[in-house]
């Protein structure tokens, strides 16, 4: 009886180490597939802050270029540098200049004039001063 008691005690021990060493091969993959899981949402969110990063265009970009208007029943071409507007048409210039991040002050010849600025859409821009409202459409 004391020969199958130790034999029993041996069997239990070993299925004990075998549970133990299975066991930690359990949570070596567990511990595997939730790293994985890890890196995978520090990538996801990496990625969503960056695009949140990009910012829009401000408007000081948005001006640049060519934008047609209708002024007085007339067609007109403006190109906006960073500091000048030319009226290509009519063969001049003006300088203006960003009074704040929503107006500018143009200088045509003598008159100056604020206006303010908006963008409903990257090819549309709207000037609203005391003259008026004006639209433009930007040339592709």
């Amino acid at each position: 009886m004391h020969l199958a008691w130790i034999s029993s005690t041996i069997w239990l021990v070993q299925s004990r180490e075998q549970s133990v060493s299975s066991l930690k091969f359990i949570r070596g993959e567990i511990l595997v597939i939730r790293m994985r899981n890890l890196f995978a949402f520090v990538i996801a969110a990496a990625v969503l802050v960056s695009c949140a990063g990009t910012s829009a265009p401000s408007k000081k970009e948005m001006i640049l270029g060519s934008w047609e208007a209708n002024i007085q029943g007339q067609d007109i071409v403006l190109t906006f540098s960073e500091t000048e507007v030319e009226v290509a048409d009519f063969g001049m210039s003006f300088p203006y200049s960003w009074v704040d991040e929503n107006t500018i002050r143009m200088d045509a010849m003598g008159q100056v004039v604020d206006s303010s600025v908006e963008f409903p859409t990257p090819d549309q821009m709207v000037q609203v001063s005391d003259q008026g409202t004006q639209t433009l459409m930007r040339v592709k």
